[in-house]
């Protein structure tokens, strides 16, 4: 059954087009009608009417701004001039002769880079750790500048040339 009679969508559309808000006229609806509507009810029913929008009075029609292009002009610049050339980046610190301890006898203050083998038979580092990393300052040094990327890179260009 709708809950929606003809006179209740009546009083409705009356009130909405006097300019009365949607909570106010749930609340005549409802000391009226003896019945139970929210302003979203309300809200919906006039969307369904296709009454809902700005009430006529209360807001004006939002104009819509105009945006213009302006042309803007692009000339060549000159060539930068010819700079020092760049220094190297900083390299790592010299690696020390790696202690190859095994993962049993790892501990919090070793480092954790895996100087060879794989899995369990995995040798580690074992020199001291910079503060709050995993490495020490040789490994910590070569993993952030990444040294390890560009050789994994070249291994990747080397293999691609080889299968051309």
């Amino acid at each position: 059954m709708n809950p929606w009679t003809d006179t209740l969508i009546e009083h409705l559309t009356a009130r909405w087009r006097d300019g009365i808000s949607a909570s106010e006229i749930a609340k005549e609806i409802n000391a009226a009608h003896r019945v139970t509507f929210t302003r979203n009810a309300v809200i919906g029913k006039l969307h369904r009417l296709g009454l809902c929008g700005t009430q006529a009075g209360k807001l004006p029609a939002p104009r819509r701004l105009q945006y213009t292009r302006k042309r803007i002009l692009v000339t060549p610049a000159a060539p930068p001039a010819p700079s020092a050339p760049a220094s190297p980046p900083p390299s790592a610190p010299p690696a020390p002769p790696a202690l190859n301890i095994s993962f049993r006898d790892l501990r919090r203050n070793h480092c954790r880079a895996i100087v060879s083998g794989v899995k369990a038979d995995a040798l580690y580092c074992g020199h001291a750790i910079v503060e709050g990393r995993s490495y020490c300052a040789h490994h910590h040094a070569r993993y952030t500048t990444g040294e390890v990327w560009a050789a994994g890179r070249r291994l990747l260009r080397y293999f691609a040339e080889r299968t051309r």
